[in-house]
C-alpha cells in the first residue's frame, strides 16, 4: 500500500489488514503511530516512513512487536536526525534495532542501505524446534542403535544405520515366497536365429 505524498498527518487505519506486506507511507506530515495497531500486522516486511515529522520516540516503539519487517525507513523524521548527530552510525543501527525493532529478527535493510552499511551484522533467526517428523526419526534411529548394541552388532553399525545422510529401503513386511525349481525355458526367436 502506498500512500506516499498525501499529507497525512497520522498513519491510516491499516491495522485491520494483516496481510499488507508494504507500506509506504515517505513524504507526509505524520507525527504519531499509535492510533494503528501495527502489531497486528504480521505480514509486514517494508515500512517506508521517511520524511515525516515523527519526533518522539514512543511512537517508535509501537514497532516493537513487528516480526516480519525486513526493511524500514526513518530518515528525515525530527526524532531520528536527533539520534543520528551525536552518535555514529553503527551506535545508530544498533539502537533502533534493540530499541525499536527488537521482535524484527530478519530486518536486513535501514534507512535504505544494507545493515552492513552501519558495521551491524543481521540478526541470526533463532533455530526452530525438531518437528514431529525430526523427533521420530531420531526415536527410530536410537532404538535401533539400542537394537543393534542388544543384537551383538557394532556401535558403528548401529550409527551407520542411524545417519540422517543415507536413505536405506525398508525391509518388506510381506515374506518372499519359496523360490520353486527353475524350469527350463523354451528358446527365444533370437537364440533360433542364432543356431541356424
Amino acid at each position: 500500500l502506498s500512500a506516499s505524498k498525501n499529507r497525512l498527518t497520522a498513519l491510516p487505519a491499516v491495522g485491520d489488514c494483516p496481510l499488507i506486506a508494504e507500506l509506504r507511507l515517505a513524504n507526509n506530515k505524520i507525527s504519531t503511530l499509535s492510533n494503528v495497531q501495527l502489531a497486528a500486522m504480521d505480514k509486514l516486511a517494508v515500512l517506508d516512513l521517511g520524511h515525516n515529522e515523527i519526533e518522539d520516540e514512543v511512537e517508535l516503539r509501537q514497532l516493537a512487536n513487528s516480526p516480519a519487517l525486513l526493511n524500514v525507513s526513518f530518515l528525515h523524521n525530527p526524532v531520528l536526525e536527533l539520534l543520528k548527530s551525536g552518535e555514529d552510525k553503527e551506535a545508530y543501527a544498533k539502537k533502533v534495532m534493540e530499541e525499536f525493532l527488537p521482535a524484527a529478527l530478519r530486518l536486513r535493510v535501514l534507512d535504505g542501505k544494507p545493515l552492513k552499511f552501519f558495521g551491524v551484522q543481521p540478526r541470526q533467526r533463532q533455530a526452530r524446534p525438531p518437528s514431529r517428523a525430526q523427533r521420530r526419526a531420531r526415536q527410530l534411529a536410537a532404538e535401533a542403535a539400542r537394537k543393534a548394541g542388544a543384537d551383538g552388532g557394532s556401535a558403528g553399525d548401529a550409527a551407520q544405520e542411524s545417519g540422517p545422510s543415507r536413505k536405506r529401503p525398508r525391509p518388506s513386511a510381506v515374506a518372499e515366497p519359496a523360490s520353486e525349481p527353475a524350469v527350463p525355458q523354451p528358446p527365444s526367436k533370437f537364440e533360433l536365429a542364432q543356431k541356424e
